[in-house]
């Protein structure tokens, strides 16, 4: 099986994480406690491309998830879907970055549990595919640590593909003066370190809330609900039998013609159309 772990990197990757998990769980007929409701043929055949089986026979998810500070991580630990996570994947300081590059790229006391984790989900895979990375740009842990997680996972595991997740920072979304500075930081790993990377833009997602659907308020979990839709729709092609882009290196070869033009857009419609629908309910 092609495995594909997942980390989650600062409170913004963390939320869109939970959001992502919440969704997977829903699509494979997982209940929150990791056990296999009836499902078909069809859902199981890829399952432990995200999902990996316990000696109970329940199933865990192959992620790591990663922040500066406990705050969001304890969110996570309290959620309702908390049980899909083993307890070792939740790596976190005491210390929060302070909306800072340079002061979350210097963060080295956790790197070791990180890679700890990564090493213990690499072993657990019959064949390892690669790694998807899930942060915001603009806080100081998803882009400087996150940055320093790039890194290392070139360095370590330079075989395997690496696909990001990013949610890059707009003037007026945030009042957090540095973030555009953060993100500037961060596009050289993205574009030197990874195989390619879907870009999210919260000004554009808050047009869509504004403008499409009517929010004219829209908070951060309703920019999060698109994030979701989106990439469980890609994931899809990982996550599902597929005749073309079944796995990440399929998806790069047909998508990334320069290993320099390695950003992507997603274009979704019906994740639009399920939005509107939950607001009318």
């Amino acid at each position: 099986m092609r495995e594909i772990i997942n980390i989650q990197i600062g409170k913004g990757g963390n939320q869109i994480g939970l959001d992502f998990w919440e969704a997977l769980h829903i699509e494979h007929s997982l209940d929150p406690y990791g056990d296999l409701n009836h499902s078909s043929d069809y859902q199981k055949e890829k399952f432990n491309v995200y999902f990996l089986e316990t000696i109970k026979g329940s199933y865990c998810a192959r992620s790591i998830q990663v922040d500066s500070d406990p705050d969001f991580i304890n969110e996570i630990q309290q959620s309702y879907i908390q049980n899909l996570f083993s307890q070792s994947s939740f790596i976190y300081g005491n210390s929060s970055s302070n909306n800072n590059f340079s002061q979350g790229y210097s963060q080295l006391e956790l790197l070791d549990q990180v890679q700890e984790e990564i090493r213990l989900q690499a072993e657990q895979s019959e064949c390892l595919q690669g790694f998807q990375l899930m942060r915001s740009l603009g806080g100081g842990t998803g882009s400087g640590y996150g940055s320093l997680i790039l890194q290392m996972l070139n360095d370590l595991y330079p075989k395997n593909m690496i696909s990001n997740f990013s949610i890059f920072p707009t003037p007026g979304v945030n009042d957090i003066i540095v973030e555009p500075y953060n993100a500037v930081l961060s596009i050289p790993g993205l574009y030197s370190q990874s195989n390619f990377c879907f870009s999210f833009h919260n000004g554009t997602l808050n047009k869509i809330l504004m403008k499409i659907i009517g929010n004219n308020t829209p908070s951060l979990k309703d920019l999060n609900t698109i994030i979701k839709q989106s990439i469980s729709g890609v994931t899809a092609l990982w996550r599902f039998p597929s005749q073309i882009s079944n796995d990440i290196r399929k998806f790069a070869m047909n998508l990334v013609p320069f290993p320099n033009l390695n950003y992507i857009n997603i274009s979704l419609h019906l994740c639009i159309t399920k939005i509107t629908n939950h607001k009318m309910k």
